[in-house]
């Protein structure tokens, strides 16, 4: 009995991990992304980031998934209030490159610079420093201080807890994950005044990981149509209890819809045609940044707001 014991103790690991699990597990994959940049000014710039893939393609003999990202971008004013671009841009279908896997690596083929560099590395033990920078700041090196297995979907993959502050403590937030990638986002990286989480990672359609995750992987608001856009603008903003509305003059009726920062629809109302303008109750809405979206036959445009 005592050597099945010890056994299990010695081999369990090369059971855990005898399977490797690539990057993309599933051409169905997605990753939802929340990105902040702290850029000089009174201002910081949002991103909401939806990356995927779609089909394949062989470069340099080499065969690749091809890697896309559509989301959207704004400006958030800090506090005391300031002026900014509260504009809601919409990107898609924008390609990045492509993705491949060897040997429990990942490596991303940019096609901006022609060639490809490391993405990630599944195949470092205990006490490695990874050759590609995911968190800290700087030239700190990224060191592998614990590897165990987490759940993803219904297959057991392996996870790297990486520490770039030099003491091998383990950051439980800090981890890069077989399928999934970092716990900070696909292609993200730590940076000075830079900040991303990953939001979700879903396959078919349905969150995944981590574990019990629930956002809307279309970043909330459809793409707008190339239309033009009408003019907009909010009254306060920052927002405690109403927000008013003013809109140009349309012999339609006009449809505003109200988004939480996770995307998700929480409030909607209609204002009839030749109506330029129009107060919404916010006081149950929590407090936090809200896109509103403005939209009829005529055209589509959407602000961010703040509710206090």
């Amino acid at each position: 009995m005592k050597k099945i014991i010890l056994f299990l103790l010695v081999f369990y690991p090369a059971f855990l991990f005898a399977q490797y699990y690539p990057l993309p597990a599933s051409t169905t994959a997605h990753w939802r992304v929340n990105k902040t940049y702290h850029q000089k000014g009174p201002c910081v710039e949002v991103e909401n980031i939806n990356y995927y893939f779609k089909g394949d393609t062989l470069i340099n003999a080499l065969q690749y998934n091809k890697l896309y990202m559509f989301g959207i971008n704004y400006e958030q004013p800090q506090p005391p209030p300031n002026y900014c671009d509260t504009t809601v841009n919409h990107f898609s279908d924008i390609f990045i490159g492509g993705v491949r896997n060897s040997n429990g690596k990942v490596f991303l083929y940019d096609p901006l610079v022609g060639s490809e560099k490391l993405l990630y590395d599944f195949s470092l033990s205990v006490g490695d420093s990874s050759q590609r920078s995911y968190f800290g700041i700087g030239t700190n090196a990224n060191v592998v201080v614990a590897i165990d297995s987490v759940k993803v979907g219904t297959r057991w993959c392996k996870r790297l807890f990486i520490n770039a502050s030099g003491n091998n403590q383990i950051d439980s937030s800090h981890f890069i994950t077989e399928s999934v990638g970092s716990s900070i986002g696909l292609l993200e990286q730590e940076h000075f005044e830079a900040n991303s989480s990953l939001l979700c990672y879903a396959e078919n359609n349905i969150p995944i990981f981590p574990a019990g995750c629930s956002c809307t992987l279309n970043v909330g608001i459809e793409k707008l149509p190339s239309r033009s856009q009408p003019t907009i603008s909010l009254f306060p903003n920052p927002a405690i209890n109403t927000l008013m509305v003013r809109v140009t003059r349309t012999a339609i009726e006009s449809k505003i819809s109200l988004y939480n920062a996770q995307g998700a629809l929480v409030k909607e109302v209609y204002l009839p045609a030749n109506k330029t303008q129009i107060v919404i109750p916010i006081q149950k809405l929590s407090s936090g940044i809200y896109i509103l979206q403005y939209s009829n036959a005529g055209g589509e445009k959407s602000v961010m707001f703040i509710k206090k």
